[in-house]
């Protein structure tokens, strides 16, 4: 990534952080983003109710590629000391989903003005820790006849730079039970980090 580019995404992420919305309360969120993509990019917006998506369409293009980002955060205060902290009490960014939404307008800054031969959706996609995000913008793939649709998650634990790819399915949540634990925060992915 361009050293600009990575100082505009840097910033956007930690602006990002210090305004964590709950699923399905994301319109700060969705406003930023798209506010961020209109002042840095030439990308096409279709606005959704409080998520989005950006293309980037090539004349000729036949092939359409998606990446998908979710912008949600948790009902957790925010436990970190940085000068860019929460400042909505009570909610937080714990699953880094204000990277994951700002590292996605990082490929739409790397992808502007560039011929990859494809048309290439960007969608930011709300709700994802209820669950509920996704079934509400599954149309998006029928409706922009998307051939295939990449989603991607920090995973903690691997070496930075390290990409780890899995075709089909992947670190999916189970519903319909309800557990009560006591102990310490802990993603789920490293449960027992949370371990009293």
């Amino acid at each position: 990534m361009r050293e600009e580019n990575y100082q505009l995404i840097k910033a956007l992420r930690r602006e990002l952080h210090q305004h964590p919305e709950l699923s399905h309360q994301e319109k700060w969120t969705k406003a930023r983003l798209i506010e961020f993509l209109k002042e840095h990019t030439s990308l096409e917006i279709v606005e959704h109710d409080v998520w989005f998506y950006a293309i980037h369409r090539e004349e000729g293009a036949t092939e359409n590629l998606a990446f998908r980002a979710d912008i949600d955060a948790l009902p957790i205060h925010e436990s970190l000391d940085i000068p860019h902290c929460s400042t909505i009490p009570g909610v937080s960014h714990k699953c880094g989903h204000d990277g994951h939404a700002a590292a996605m307008c990082g490929l739409a800054l790397e992808i502007e003005g560039v011929k990859t031969g494809k048309n290439i959706f960007l969608l930011f996609q709300h709700a994802e820790e209820t669950g509920g995000g996704a079934i509400e913008a599954v149309g998006f793939i029928h409706e922009n006849n998307i051939e295939e649709i990449f989603a991607y998650h920090n995973v903690p634990g691997f070496p930075l730079g390290q990409i780890i790819y899995k075709y089909g399915t992947s670190h999916y949540a189970s519903r319909g039970m309800i557990i009560e634990m006591i102990g310490h925060p802990s993603h789920a992915s490293t449960p027992e980090f949370g371990i009293e």
